[in-house]
This record gives C-alpha cells, structure tokens and sequence, in this order.
C-alpha cells in the first residue's frame, strides 16, 4: 500500500475520476476489428493448450492464424472474466437501472465486461507504479505523473478498447520502473521478480523484447565507467532474461511443438504484415512497409498535446543545463525516448494507426513532462500551485471537443 495517506488519497480521486470517464464511454462505445481476432487468439490458445497435453502430435500445433500472434497476456483473463456467469449477473444488476444503457444480449454484455477489466488492470497497474515512483522521483512528481498521463488524449482513449498496445505500455513502464529500483541488482530475488516482469511484457508481444533491451544497455551506459561493476550486470541479465524466456515459453503452450517455427510467425506478423495495411501521413496514404523515417516524430507531433511538447523540451534544458542531480529516472525516460527513435529512424519498421504500436513512450513523456512541470514551478516558490493548476486545466480545456477515442 502507498504509506502517504495524501499520496494515497490522490491516486484514488484522480484514479476514480479515471475510471468514471472510462466506464461512462465504454457504456455507450463499440468494438473493434482488433479485438475480435484477439478474442480468437485468446480461444485458440486456450484450445492449443488443452492439446498440447492430450495430442501433443496434433499438427494443429504447428499452424498459426495471424490472431494467434497477438500477446495473450490480457486477452485470456478478460475472455475468461466476461464469460463468467456471476460477472455478468453482477453488471446486470448494476446495469438495469442505468439511464440510456441498453443491454441487448450477451455478447454486448461481454464487451462491456472486457473493457471494464482493461480499465481496472490500468488502476491496478499504476498504483504500483506511482507508489515506487514516489520513492525514485518524489511524492509530488508521481502524483503530477498520474495526473498528465490520465490526461494524454492517446492514452485515455486508446485504454478504452486496445487491448494489444495499452497492456504493452503498462507492463513495460512496470518491468523498467522495477529495474530502474534495482539497478544495482544486489537481490537475486528481485531479479527473479524483474525476470518475470520482462516476460509478462514479451507475453503482452514478443517484440517488446527490442525494447527490453534498452533497460540492460543503459545500466551498462549507467556502470560503463566501474568494471568490477559490469561482471555482477552481466550475471544479473543473465538471470533475468532467463526467467523471462522461461516465462514466455510457459505462457506460449501453442508454441512447444515447434517453437522455431512459432517465432519466425511472430517476427513475419509484427515485421511485415501480409494485409495492404497503411495509415495517412501529411495527407496522404501510405503502405505500413514504405513509411518515411520521419514517421515517428510527425505522428507524436500531431498526437501529444502541445504543451506536453513544450514541457518535454522544457525538460530537456533542465535535465542537460540546469538540474545536477542527474535522477535516473528521468535519465532513462531520456535515453528510452532516444533509443526508440533512433532505432524507428535506422531501421523504418511497419507501422500504422499513428502512434498505437508506440503508446508505451506515452508513460515516459508524462514523466518528463512532470518533472519539467516541477521544476519549473519551484522556481516560482509560492505560486507553484498556480502553475502546476493552469498546466493541467490547460490540457483538460485542450481535449475539449474531441472524441471518447481521440
């Protein structure tokens, strides 16, 4: 629990106000294509499952749909969940009096259900996150954090319905929050615990792993100049890309007959998508295999409100010019920023839908953008409250007029 019960109490009201904003659009929202191929993927893996135990030679077990390439971290529990005969009595009772919420079957009762859970996972997710935050970057920096996050268009309308890039975005800020604490890696128990986290990320897609990456190349960035430092990294990483592995394998059972054959699906899935799939860049409509180098920047440009923009780069002229206490937080939320672009520019991966597949840098620019927000407002002493009051009424006025899904 977080101790601070005024940290505490913050996190439920702005988490609960979270929450009613979710839960009201969900009520009058709909579905999505994504979602029906992650509910296959759920069920077939379910299926493969029970095969791999009773006809282990079944040659089911070595042909994939695209669908089954989808993490199934959250898609498995929600399906299970929805289809519970006392969640859905339970939301029924809830639902019946309601206003302009009509439930006309099971299925729309289902999707309700589902989306509600993803909301909570969010909660449950963050709390987490803000109570160690509160510890690496202060009480009101992940208070501030919260609250920017939960304001990010692209962040709370996406956690309405995407269950493929918003459990990405939490579990990878959980697995690099947990990592960041224990850079030091002097318990193989939390080791262990930061192992399982990179395996629950690679369970919600397998290419997080990319990402995953970054963590171990800036503790390395982070020890470079201490050698006897590097030995006890190296066994550190070691343990915990183990566990990782060993994670995934376990929560992949339609990938034990042919495991090889599993993750070259997965690379030719999330690589080079077979379908004529695109997305509009400047105006213009372009093939998910031809965007331009530019891509990236051009879409968190149009995406992230402008004065997180600003305090992004507020936030940069502190932490290079100004700020000598070099948190290592923000330093990694600097550094991952970098390497995610830097690698987008080198290498052009598929990308489509603007920012979707990149929604896991949202958490990282809200966390400069509070950090920029604080120091700013410190330098102005009393009136700090002021500040930090019209930054984040500005960008609630800036949602005005747009749509529950942004």
């Amino acid at each position: 629990m977080i101790k601070n019960n005024k940290i505490r109490n913050l996190f439920l009201f702005f988490s609960l106000f979270f929450l009613a904003h979710q839960i009201h659009y969900i009520l009058i929202g709909g579905t999505t294509w994504d979602e029906i191929a992650g509910i296959v993927n759920a069920g077939k893996n379910l299926e493969k499952a029970k095969l791999v135990f009773t006809d282990f030679n079944n040659e089911q077990l070595s042909n994939w749909v695209p669908s089954e390439f989808y993490g199934p971290l959250l898609f498995i529990p929600s399906l299970l969940v929805s289809r519970n005969s006392l969640v859905q009595n339970f939301l029924k009772l809830i639902l019946v009096n309601v206003p302009h919420v009509n439930v006309n079957n099971e299925v729309e009762l289902a999707y309700i259900i589902r989306h509600i859970f993803l909301n909570f996972y969010i909660f449950f997710i963050l709390f987490i996150v803000v109570k160690k935050l509160c510890k690496l970057i202060g009480e009101q920096n992940a208070i501030i954090f919260l609250i920017v996050l939960y304001l990010i268009p692209s962040f709370n309308g996406h956690s309405m319905f995407n269950f493929a890039d918003i459990p990405l975005a939490m579990q990878f800020l959980l697995a690099a929050i947990f990592f960041i604490e224990g850079i030091n890696g002097k318990s193989n128990k939390k080791n262990i615990l930061i192992g399982l986290l990179f395996g629950l990320c690679l369970l919600t897609r397998a290419n997080s792993i990319v990402f995953l990456i970054s963590l171990s190349l800036f503790q390395i960035f982070y020890f470079y100049s201490r050698k006897e430092k590097m030995i006890k990294v190296i066994k550190q990483n070691l343990l915990i890309y183990s566990v990782a592995v060993g994670v995934y394998f376990v929560g992949t059972p339609n990938n034990w007959r042919d495991p090889i054959g599993y993750l070259k699906g997965i690379y030719e899935f999330q690589f080079y998508p077979q379908n004529n799939v695109g997305t509009m860049v400047n105006g213009n409509f372009v093939n998910a295999l031809s965007i331009p180098r530019t891509y990236l920047i051009t879409n968190f440009t149009y995406k992230l409100p402008i004065i997180i923009i600003i305090l992004f780069l507020v936030s940069l002229i502190f932490y290079f010019f100004i700020d000598k206490s070099k948190n290592i937080t923000i330093s990694f939320s600097i550094f991952f920023i970098t390497y995610v672009f830097t690698l987008f520019y080198i290498f052009q991966p598929a990308a489509y839908d603007g920012i979707r597949h990149y929604l896991f840098l949202l958490p990282f620019f809200a966390l400069l953008s509070s950090y920029s927000l604080c120091k700013v407002a410190n330098q102005f002493n009393k009136k700090n409250n002021l500040i930090i009051l019209f930054a984040i009424l500005y960008l609630m006025y800036s949602q005005n007029g747009l749509e529950a899904y942004k």
